[in-house]
Order: C-alpha cells, then sequence, then structure tokens
C-alpha cells in the first residue's frame, strides 16, 4: 500500500482535531460535529483517438475503496475551531495497487477580538463570489471546487492562511494573506505555492450585495468585482470580473531546428506583462415546484484564442511525428503530455446550464449541467442521481460525459466520461 506521508499526517491532524472538539461533554451546546463514511468506485474509460496522448500516458482509472470524512466545530467564548479532514484508501483494479489518501481541508482557528474585529488563522478555502460555475473576481478561486452535483466530493488540503476583519453595521473589510496552489492549470503547470495578499471589501444592500477584491503577490496584480441581487423570491441575478495584470495561459513557440528540419514546437509558461479581463454573468430561477435552474456564460481573458488554439494543434500533429526522433522525441512527449494536463478548459467563452430537483420522485434528488465550448461546440454532460435509503444513508451516483469534434478541445481530454458511485452512511 503506497500513501503520501504528508497528506496522510495532515488529515490524520485533521481528524484528530475534529474528534478532539467532538469529545467534549454531549450537552455542550458550543460543539457541533458531523461524520460520515462511504464505498464509493470510480472508473473512467481512456479515450483511443485523443490527438495528444498516442499511448504516452494511461489515461484509464478504475478504482474502489472507503473513507472516512469528519467536520467538527467547537466555540468557546470568543474562540472557534473548525476543522474538515478526509481519509481514503483506493484499490486501483486496472494497475493491481492500493493507494491511502489522507486530506486536510481546514484547520482554523477563529478569534472575535471585539465587537467588530475577527482575527482567523490557519488553512481552509476561499470560497468568495457570486458565480457558480466559476469566480473570476476571486483572486483565491479553486476552480475544481464549484461543481457540487458530482457523485464524489471534490477534496484536496486546503490552503494556508491568516485574516483580520473588520465588520461596519452590515459592511465588511478584511485583509487576507494566503499560500494558494494554484488547481487553473492554464496559470500555473507546477501547481506551486502562491503568495498572496488581498484585501476584501463586502456591502450588503436589501436584497443585493456587492465584494470588491484587490490583491497582489509574486510580481503580480489583481483586482475583482463581484454582485448579485434577488429581484424577488424566486430569482438571483450575478456577475463577476477579474482582471489580472499578467497572461499566465501558455504560449506554443516554435524553435528553429536549422534549414534541413521543421521546427520544434514548445510550450512556453513564461507570463506576459499583458493585462486580461475575466468575466462571468448569470442567474437562477427556482420554480414553484422547487427545480432549480443556473444559466451562466463566463469569458476566461486568460484562456486561448482561436488562433493560439490552432498553434497548439499544429503542434501536437508536428510533435507527434516526432515521437521517433531520437535527438527531439523527448521534447515532442513533454509537448504532447503538457497539452493533455491543459484540456479541459483551456479556450475563451463558454455557457452552463444546470437543472437540479431535489425530490423528485421517492426521496430521489436529479442534477443534469452542461457545459458548452462556445467556439468548438465542445460540451461536457453530468448527471447526478441521489437517493436517500434511510435518513442517515443514502445512495449517489453520477456520470459526466466529454464530447466534442474531431478538432475541438473535447477531443484532447484522454478520457471518454467518468463514472462515480458512492454509498454515504452519516453517523
Amino acid at each position: 500500500m503506497r500513501a503520501g506521508p504528508a497528506r496522510r499526517r495532515s488529515a490524520v491532524a485533521a481528524l484528530a482535531l475534529a474528534l478532539a472538539a467532538a469529545d467534549a461533554r454531549a450537552d455542550d451546546a458550543a460543539t457541533d460535529w458531523r461524520a460520515s463514511a462511504e464505498l464509493a468506485v470510480s472508473a473512467s474509460p481512456a479515450r483511443a483517438d485523443a490527438p495528444a496522448n498516442p499511448g504516452l500516458v494511461d489515461a484509464r482509472r478504475g478504482e474502489a475503496g472507503p473513507a472516512l470524512h469528519v467536520n467538527a466545530r467547537h466555540a468557546a467564548g470568543d474562540l472557534v475551531l473548525t476543522a474538515d479532514g478526509w481519509l481514503q484508501a483506493r484499490r486501483d483494479w486496472l494497475r493491481g495497487e492500493t493507494v491511502s489518501h489522507g486530506y486536510l481541508p481546514e484547520a482554523s482557528a477563529s478569534w472575535q477580538a471585539g465587537s467588530s474585529v475577527n482575527l482567523s488563522a490557519g488553512i481552509g478555502a476561499f470560497r468568495w463570489g457570486s458565480g457558480y460555475s466559476w469566480n473570476p473576481a476571486n483572486p483565491l478561486t479553486d476552480v475544481q471546487a464549484n461543481n457540487t452535483s458530482r457523485a464524489l466530493a471534490y477534496r484536496r488540503d486546503g490552503d494556508p492562511f491568516a485574516s483580520i476583519e473588520f465588520a461596519f453595521g452590515q459592511d465588511l473589510l478584511a485583509l487576507t494573506v494566503a499560500q494558494l496552489r494554484q488547481t487553473d492549470r492554464l496559470l500555473d503547470r507546477q501547481e506551486r505555492r502562491e503568495n498572496r495578499a488581498v484585501l476584501r471589501y463586502q456591502a450588503m444592500f436589501d436584497g443585493a450585495d456587492i465584494t470588491a477584491f484587490a490583491a497582489a503577490g509574486d510580481g503580480e496584480s489583481f483586482g475583482g468585482l463581484s454582485a448579485s441581487a434577488a429581484p424577488g423570491d424566486q430569482l438571483e441575478l450575478h456577475a463577476e470580473l477579474g482582471l489580472r495584470s499578467r497572461r499566465r495561459a501558455p504560449s506554443v513557440r516554435a524553435v528553429d531546428l536549422g534549414p534541413a528540419q521543421a521546427p520544434l514546437a514548445v510550450l512556453d509558461f513564461a507570463p506576459r506583462p499583458v493585462a486580461t479581463l475575466s468575466g462571468l454573468v448569470g442567474g437562477q430561477y427556482t420554480f414553484a415546484d422547487s427545480t432549480n435552474l443556473i444559466v451562466e456564460f463566463f469569458h476566461d481573458g486568460n484562456g486561448l484564442s482561436r488562433g493560439e488554439f490552432d498553434a497548439l494543434r499544429a503542434g501536437i500533429a508536428s510533435s507527434r511525428e516526432r515521437l521517433d526522433d531520437p535527438a527531439f522525441g523527448a521534447a515532442a512527449q513533454g509537448f504532447l503530455k503538457d497539452t493533455t494536463r491543459l484540456a479541459g478548459r483551456m479556450r475563451r467563452d463558454y455557457l452552463f446550464v444546470r437543472v437540479a430537483r431535489d425530490e423528485l420522485f421517492a426521496r430521489t434528488d436529479l442534477h443534469a449541467y452542461a457545459r458548452t465550448g462556445l467556439a468548438d461546440g465542445a460540451t461536457v454532460w453530468g448527471l447526478l442521481l441521489r437517493r436517500a435509503i434511510t435518513p442517515a444513508l443514502r445512495v449517489q451516483a453520477g456520470v459526466e460525459l466529454y464530447r466534442g469534434d474531431a478538432d475541438s478541445e473535447a477531443r484532447l481530454i484522454p478520457v471518454r466520461q467518468r463514472v462515480e458511485a458512492a454509498l454515504i452512511a452519516d453517523f
């Protein structure tokens, strides 16, 4: 059995903190804890016709195993301790190995230093912004965390942070310093830690709110604006803007190898001093039967333009021709592998739609969603079914399909779909 020691220790620490808080007196109203155990299975068949992965990486997935999740919150006067941790083991039946993981999404302390001042520190996530599918206004966003209509919960270690907040009536001013692990492949290939200082101001109104962000760190500045409004009981509208001082999407460069050979395609991940503007506009409507509809359009100014995507595809074609080249075959493999890692959401304009209905029939919930790239029609289709067997036991299953034409970015994703299912017991 293989395990990541740091991940395992961090999750054990989270569970220990959570269980320590839960070990308080049963009648202590300041302690709240929840736990669940799950038995999960997931599978992803490889795409045989992925242009950037001609057998270089075994992208297939077939895993099953248990997981334990504990969340705890303990308040002692003005001090609040919060912990959230996962321990899981997965048996990969395709490769014949078992891998254990520990995750610590949150372990933090918060102290109410006065009637209007709050101090907090630890590790956690920063779910700021009004959008559902993406939050371009948030300088600390995690692009993987937003979609909750999946059978298996997204889990990763949280980011170290310290924050001070000042309340002014309904308004809030906060300063947060954090080390963000970047999960957007267009922003950073290595998922390295990024140092950020974020100033956030939130103003609340009757049925509306506006949040402004200003951030800096690692040679980059960022500004964001998020707003939402509820014109009625059933309709909510929202919008976000984010301005980044650098363009960080990789560019395709052609390295001249001399008159006798075609240029070598390489991906250049160096940031360029070009400002990028991203935005999202959307809304959600809840019908009388409790069906919830979300529609959003978003534009990623850091994404690839049509010309840049065409250059990427040309680089894929030329790299495939060089795979057997003794001098440049390794470089060609590197280009194709990096391109495969970028696949999923590398273009600029997308439309997202989600329909969710809880209690559709017999304690069964249904969620369906689609995200379509407006440049090439590449679409991610998703479906989740969740059924409560008892108040403390439920089963849920989901599928996500990646479809598109031969020239679309969907074909660059090395798997055709992802299927997941889980039996979850709460206690």
